[in-house]
């Protein structure tokens, strides 16, 4: 079920299955009846991801009942550790908080995941009717081309210390950018459309949110790379949903330009600990973290030099190997507390 012939037998089908989900985001979306609501873990949710995610669940159960269907509405920690192979990764709503704010910045997301890769993605874009498609099977390389001024992409909604320390980086690297912002797996899109050329991501996501688009910039002669160890992202990890930290290129000479002069530079400064830090505090949850953090003040005292090289799986145990150990701030590192 992961051949050219399936995706063609059912493209049509996936089309009108994420035309309906957006038909029905979008009544929603006019009606100003959201009937919003907070997840446990404080971000929004709506009418909107609710009926979306009924529609494809059930259009996927239809074309592939043998495929196991794993969708950001529905999700459970314990779904990781019994991943097949082969299943459908499902974002009904990608950018909840722009359709809250009425910017239109919004999508419905459909990736295949096989063999920890996003082989098959499609986006709508339900404000606009716009569709993407990519898939391992129908590759189109974009021209392999470099620009004067990168276009940075970035979200609307999520900004860190982080995304500004990068700029800074590139700017005292004498590489000119312009920074264009955008919401949900949007940016990724923008990357393939040729409105931006690099999307860095240093802040949380899940692997729904990207890997529909991931499979877009592919099929576009674009990747996205962990920040880590420059290869490729992966999906299907058994400890947590949540994606590392990554860049996203538009196409191989853009990512060229940026390896060669910056990455390892950038890892390099005080930034490598920043990395490690806002992994923790991500994997723990800020309260947890912070606490930890005061009890091994001495951290910060070495911040800039004597830890830049300790992977972060030694700050891992060095946290839960303390002495000074409340059994109250225990945590699963497989995800939030």
């Amino acid at each position: 079920m992961t051949s050219k012939t399936f995706f063609d037998d059912h493209l049509n089908g996936l089309q009108e299955c994420v035309k309906l989900a957006s038909d029905e985001i979008m009544e929603i979306y006019c009606s100003e009846n959201y009937g919003q609501e907070e997840k446990s873990d404080g971000s929004p949710l709506t009418l909107a991801d609710k009926r979306s995610n009924e529609i494809i669940l059930s259009a996927l159960k239809k074309i592939s009942k043998d495929i196991s269907i794993i969708s950001e509405e529905t999700f459970n920690e314990s779904l990781l550790k019994s991943l097949k192979k082969t299943y459908w990764l499902v974002d009904p709503l990608d950018g909840t908080k722009e359709f809250i704010n009425k910017t239109g910045e919004f999508t419905v997301n459909i990736a295949m995941i096989n063999n920890k890769r996003a082989i098959f993605g499609i986006v709508a874009a339900p404000a606009t009717g716009k569709i993407w498609i990519g898939s391992i099977f129908n590759r189109t390389e974009s021209e392999n081309d470099c620009v004067k001024k990168l276009r940075i992409v970035m979200s609307k909604s999520h900004k860190s210390d982080l995304d500004r320390d990068f700029l800074m980086h590139l700017k005292s690297n004498n590489i000119a950018y312009e920074t264009v912002e955008k919401g949900s797996s949007l940016k990724l899109c923008s990357l393939a459309d040729n409105e931006a050329d690099i999307y860095p991501r240093f802040g949380p996501t899940s692997e729904w949110d990207i890997a529909a688009a991931h499979a877009v910039l592919s099929s576009m002669g674009g990747c996205i790379i962990r920040v880590k160890d420059n290869e490729e992202l992966g999906y299907a990890k058994k400890e947590s949903i949540l994606n590392p930290h990554f860049i996203a290129f538009r196409n191989n000479s853009i990512k060229k330009l940026i390896n060669n002069q910056n990455i390892e530079n950038f890892k390099s400064n005080s930034f490598e600990w920043r990395l490690v830090q806002a992994d923790m505090r991500d994997k723990l949850g800020s309260e947890v973290y912070e606490s930890w953090l005061k009890k091994i003040s001495f951290i910060e005292e070495f911040n800039n030099y004597i830890l830049l090289s300790v992977p972060t799986r030694f700050i891992s145990c060095l946290l839960y190997t303390s002495d000074a150990a409340d059994e109250e701030d225990s945590v699963d590192l497989g995800g939030r507390r």
